[in-house]
């Protein structure tokens, strides 16, 4: 469980003064209280969210000079209203607050000095190498920017918030005569924003002594980052006539960046949505920017914990990692908000770990065949709203982590998605890319349990295989030879207008199923699994009780099931071809065969035993202990009636694997050890028992 990186997001109000005593002793403490976690990584990189940006741009090159940073609570560029209530006084959107009294602007020789101090802290605590980055926020919120909404208003023609409220990145500049770090002379009329910043950062970074810049909330990937709406789809139409220009524009930003700063490292935050919604609206030409531009490809959406939209949180982040500019692959988790009054991790979440377990059970398959898991974690942000580092938050997120990094996939799971990475880049039609994204992410909130992508591309390349593939049709038209050559189940959805011959054709055959995308249909895919034998049904109080959303991987050969209940008051019917699943630690209710569940709002624990019986009962999984030397580990099942038993041992365990039928503690050691069959499935090999009734030992 080595990881590459791990990054702790850090705002300047953990700064309560600008003295070097201050600096001090907030390095020392976060340091101290993420060690357990950085101890797991190879690096341990510093992300510096001291305003939102406008730093960067307003940097005359004097390191005497001040600069607004992130001191309120709210939008620090706040929302216009008019006529305001008492009420309306109180929000922070419209009305931001200071986070403190006596606030004072610091300089860049103090932001110089602090960045000092935490490579020596960050060195001297756990002797690993320590990276510092710069953020770019193209929004109103973090910081109070006269560059961006007073001095060149002309950058920010996006409307996410209210009218010219975020700046897009194929903006231009006018004409300015004031000095700036790497415009001594002033700004040209017609400079790009990606040539300033390009520019500016380099200057900012060599002169500060930073490490890499993070693009936040889309910049780089639209114009209208946080909506589906975008150039090319104003919400009624596509204009696929305008989607090489759009796609060209957004080009020129990184262009123009990556010539002014060619060495810069740079790390990405992506949209709130898919690569094809991406594409869709604004045109993003995803496949050029992972090729040309040697970036970090998007992090997972912290969006789930404010909406639980995580259907949309899974799917997007898959398909931004279907294809990798590289071998980085990192994952983001939003502890904290240093910005609006929020700490998620103990109110938005609740202390529930859903967001983590989830997104970490996500793997891709790689060019060569190869199951790859996330290998960076960030942490947004280790100081809340007040500057405080509460010592809860880490004391209770870390242990999560480490056991969902522990447990990260190490084999395909059940379901694959096969995404058509390239083929939506090629921007051919706009609205079958929109909807096909947009209807898989819903299907996600239905329950289906997907969460392992492999792109056409290295579908192609590869003999990857699944018990289920789970594919658009842009995918199958596209990979319609090798799918016919592999002959295994397949699962289709989006729309059979002009369907080719081919794809007529394929509908036919039995193991093929096809569900037609539409917003009603989104819960067909879950029941679509059902005729290959996968069931995940669910009993609710009512038709718009939001559904759990589950996620089912493997590890060390058991069956990792992970489920998000926001109402908790659903149960679950499972069953799988194998049998119904008996999760570990838990009380199942077989009843007409399937298992039934009621989970809390995060379930996570691992599955080796299926059950086949025509009795219901309830039957108890426990992990047991060892006992006696030279056993490592034991699952105990009882409540069993005449029962047919599939059991998947841990790697390495299948010479050393024994079960007995029988109660108490003196069992462990009877001489009554069964005979075991052993049966090839889909999956690995299994030990199979028949006929147990009671309790049933299994021990390695």
């Amino acid at each position: 469980m080595q990881l590459k990186n791990v990054t702790l997001e850090l705002s300047a109000k953990a700064f309560q003064d600008n003295s070097e005593t201050a600096m001090y002793s907030v390095c020392r403490k976060m340091f101290t209280q993420y060690r357990r976690l950085t101890d797991q990584a190879d690096r341990i990189s510093i992300m510096l969210w001291i305003a939102d940006g406008s730093e960067i741009l307003s940097y005359s090159g004097d390191l005497k000079q001040t600069f607004e940073w992130a001191y309120h609570i709210g939008c620090a560029n706040p929302i216009p209203t008019e006529n305001p209530s008492n009420r309306k006084l109180r929000d922070t959107h419209c009305f931001p607050a200071k986070y403190r009294d006596n606030i004072e602007l610091r300089s860049y020789s103090w932001l110089k000095r602090l960045i000092e101090i935490i490579r020596e802290t960050g060195k001297e605590i756990t002797n690993s190498p320590i990276r510092i980055g710069a953020i770019f926020d193209n929004g109103p919120e973090f910081a109070v920017s006269d560059f961006k909404f007073k001095t060149h208003r002309e950058i920010a023609q996006g409307h996410t918030l209210y009218a010219n409220s975020f700046v897009t990145c194929n903006s231009v500049l006018h004409a300015d005569a004031n000095r700036y770090a790497g415009f001594p002379g002033g700004i040209l009329e017609g400079t790009t924003l990606g040539t300033f910043l390009g520019v500016q950062y380099k200057a900012f970074a060599r002169d500060l002594n930073y490490d890499y810049i993070w693009l936040s909330n889309g910049m780089g990937f639209g114009t209208e980052t946080w909506k589906t709406t975008g150039v090319l789809y104003d919400g009624i139409e596509f204009k696929q006539e305008k989607a090489e220009e759009a796609a060209e524009e957004l080009l020129r930003f990184w262009r123009d960046f990556r010539t002014a700063a060619p060495d810069a490292v740079i790390e990405t935050r992506g949209s709130n949505f898919s690569a094809g919604i991406e594409i869709a609206s604004d045109g993003a030409p995803l496949k050029e920017i992972y090729r040309d531009f040697n970036i970090a490809p998007p992090v997972n959406s912290p969006w789930a914990a404010l909406n639980y939209n995580s259907g949309l949180e899974l799917s997007a982040w898959m398909s931004h990692v279907a294809e990798l500019p590289g071998d980085y692959f990192p994952y983001r988790f939003y502890i904290h908000d240093p910005w609006f009054l929020n700490s998620p991790w103990l109110d938005r979440y609740g202390r529930s770990p859903w967001d983590i377990y989830q997104p970490l059970s996500i793997a891709r398959i790689d060019q060569n065949g190869q199951i790859q898991t996330p290998n960076s974690v960030a942490l947004l942000t280790v100081d809340d709203s007040y500057g405080n580092l509460p010592d809860q938050v880490p004391d209770e997120v870390i242990p999560h982590l480490l056991c969902a990094l522990r447990e990260m996939p190490d084999q395909t799971a059940p379901l694959l998605w096969l995404y058509p990475f390239d083929e939506y880049n090629q921007r051919r039609n706009l609205k079958q890319t929109f909807n096909e994204d947009l209807f898989l992410g819903e299907a996600l909130q239905q329950g289906l349990p997907l969460n392992t992508v492999v792109s056409t591309t290295n579908f192609r390349k590869t003999h990857c295989r699944a018990e289920i593939i789970i594919a658009p049709v842009t995918a199958v038209e596209s990979c319609m030879d090798e799918l016919i050559k592999r002959d295994g189940k397949l699962l289709i959805y989006g729309s059979p207008e002009n369907a080719s011959k081919q794809l007529s054709d394929l509908l036919k055959n039995d193991h093929v199923r096809l569900v037609q995308s539409s917003v009603e249909n989104a819960g067909k895919m879950r029941e679509a699994l059902s005729f290959w034998g996968w069931k995940i049904d669910f009993d609710a109080f009512s038709l718009d009780s939001p559904l759990p959303r589950t996620t089912l991987s493997r590890h060390d050969n058991a069956f990792i099931y992970t489920v998000f209940a926001i109402d908790t008051t659903i149960d679950m019917y499972m069953n799988t071809p194998l049998g119904a699943p008996i999760l570990s630690e838990l009380s199942t209710l077989l009843h007409n065969g399937d298992a039934i569940y009621r989970p809390g709002k995060c379930l996570h624990t691992q599955c080796r035993c299926f059950v086949k019986q025509q009795e219901d009962s309830v039957i108890f999984a426990k992990i047991q202990f060892p006992a006696y030397p030279g056993y490592i580990g034991r699952l105990n099942y009882s409540g069993l009636k005449n029962a047919e038993v599939r059991f998947f041992p841990p790697r390495g365990a299948e010479d050393t694997i024994e079960a007995i039928n029988g109660s108490g503690e003196l069992y462990f050691l009877s001489e009554n050890i069964l005979p075991l069959s052993w049966e090839d499935t889909p999956f690995g090999p299994c030990v199979v028992l028949k006929n147990i009734s009671g309790h049933l030992n299994f021990a390695w």
